[in-house]
């Protein structure tokens, strides 16, 4: 039996409750007392009927009254639906161990060396695990490094390297930040006076999600999606605005804020990433200097979506806004404070140092009795199985340079790419990115590729730092929800349909390859990049 009370009339559906014994469903409808007497609905669903009592207590006396009977949907649905379920549960799992049993049963010759087999086997078993998150993400982050030694490919001095480097440290800094502005308020009072300032229209609301985006890019690069995705969809809830065409621009605008920046501005836990597994360097400034002729696309992008995402009604949120900015009171002094550090930050930032003790820093500046705005849950939430997961794919791009693995697909392009144009090269990669997101998520396919990309830039004699960007916006680009969680946070949140999520990610993949290629690779030749 599975009884469900809800908060408000049988059209408002809003559980609070559930239990569950067998098939037998009781949905209980909150009463609407009198002076004496308390009353409330009962829906009981059993196989396909629903039956509807009105149930009715007076005193210590509790009786019912048969309203009607009805088919009870989405019953069966649910059963063939868990099933469907299973069957492709098992379909990923024979996918997963069968793919690297098909290549350790290919003949060794020539690159294809013993090493290369097995390497190859065990890192197409991780990378498909995490993109059809069979494992939590933390298993084969753990399993590849080990395997890697157990199978004598390398030691444990190249398989623990990533811990040695800035970048899941940076972002261990960056996370125990976010814990702490989230809890304080400061991340909230934000995103409500962006609201404000920009009018509180349809329009202005969209221009105040992009603000907030880009300020909070300036903390924790990337970083806020889940935050930004609740903060839009808050939003839609406020205004009373449900799946629409005015949902989709509300909440596509979010995610393309949040993600977007991450072409010019330095996210250790993404484009950290791929430099970290190709082990190139660049600093927070030379990143900002070498792609901040993409700033101009995200306001590009949010005036397109409102355009495409025009609502039916006029939207006017100012008020609501205006409320809520009154209800947060004046600035605090831990926000103050906070203010302070990510001030700091950023200054430090941009002086061209090193960025991991930057984002350290700032993470345990707010534990100084001094300052005391951070507590012991900011360290105690912070995701330390996302910090495995970086380095599990960092050290697959370190133990393929290690083995050569880099060289060889190298070799293998280099016939078909030679006589390629910079600018024509770039585009290959970008649209290379595009078809692998299909397969891999964009972490697995930067962890895979990274090295191959930029020993094959190397080899052709180019930069490749240009051509690890392509690959990164490339990665950036998809059309379903699935390929990118990041994008599917906001999708989930049922306020677009997939047509429009469809339709605002391809117009996203054509304005930004367009861009790339007529604005963005000049660029790069303009500034001795390419």
């Amino acid at each position: 039996m599975s009884c469900r009370i809800f908060n408000h009339c049988p059209k408002t559906v809003c559980a609070s409750g559930i239990s569950s014994v067998g098939r037998l469903q009781l949905f209980v409808v909150s009463p609407q007392r009198d002076t004496d007497m308390q009353t409330s609905r009962i829906l009981i669903t059993y196989g396909h009927n629903c039956y509807v009592f009105n149930k009715q207590k007076n005193g210590r006396n509790l009786f019912f009254q048969s309203l009607f009977v009805r088919k009870a949907p989405g019953l069966a649905s649910q059963t063939e639906g868990k099933m469907s379920t299973k069957k492709l549960e098992i379909l990923k799992w024979a996918a997963v161990l069968g793919v690297p049993l098909l290549i350790f049963c290919m003949p060794e010759s020539g690159a294809f060396s013993h090493p290369i087999k097995l390497f190859l086997c065990l890192t197409v078993w991780g990378v498909m695990t995490f993109a059809m998150e069979l494992l939590p993400n933390i298993v084969p982050a753990i399993v590849l490094p080990v395997g890697y030694v157990m199978l004598s490919l390398t030691g444990f001095e190249t398989v623990f390297r990533p811990w040695t480097t800035n970048i899941p440290w940076m972002v261990l800094g960056a996370f125990i930040l976010s814990n702490t502005l989230e809890r304080i308020g400061l991340l909230k009072r934000v995103a409500v006076w962006c609201i404000v300032k920009t009018g509180g229209t349809y329009t202005g609301i969209l221009w105040g999600i992009f603000l907030f985006g880009m300020i909070s890019n300036l903390v924790m690069p990337g970083g806020f999606v889940p935050v930004t995705a609740a903060f839009t969809y808050g939003i839609c809830k406020a205004l009373g605005i449900q799946k629409s065409k005015a949902g989709a621009g509300i909440m596509l605008t979010g995610v393309f804020s949040t993600l977007v920046p991450g072409y010019f501005i330095f996210d250790p836990s993404n484009t950290g990433v791929l430099m970290g597994s190709a082990e190139l360097s660049v600093t927070y400034l030379e990143y900002l200097k070498q792609n901040l002729i993409f700033l101009p696309l995200i306001p590009l992008l949010v005036f397109i979506l409102s355009k495409m995402f025009r609502p039916e009604h006029a939207v006017s949120g100012k008020a609501y806004y205006k409320e809520e900015q009154r209800k947060l009171g004046k600035i605090t002094s831990a926000e103050k404070k906070a203010t302070v550090i990510i001030i700091c930050l950023f200054l430090y930032l941009i002086s061209g140092q090193e960025m991991m003790f930057g984002f350290i820093l700032a993470a345990f500046a707010g534990f100084i009795p001094v300052i005391g705005i951070s507590r012991e849950e900011d360290f105690r939430t912070v995701n330390y199985p996302f910090l495995f997961f970086i380095t599990g794919c960092m050290t697959i791009g370190m133990v393929a340079t290690e083995l050569g693995f880099g060289q060889i697909l190298a070799d293998m392009l280099f016939p078909y790419l030679y006589q390629m144009h910079e600018t024509v090269l770039l585009g290959a990669v970008w649209f290379v990115a595009v078809i692998v997101n299909f397969l891999l998520t964009p972490l697995a396919a930067m962890a895979s590729l990274g090295a191959p990309l930029a020993q094959l830039a190397q080899t052709l004699g180019i930069n490749p730092q240009p051509v690890l960007y392509s690959f990164f916006q490339g990665l950036d680009q998809i059309l379903l929800p699935y390929e990118y969680a990041l994008y599917l946070i906001s999708f989930s949140y049922g306020m677009m349909s997939l047509k429009d999520f469809v339709k605002g990610l391809a117009m996203k993949m054509a304005v930004a390859f367009l861009y790339l290629m007529v604005i963005g690779i000049p660029y790069w030749h303009l500034i001795g990049l390419l």
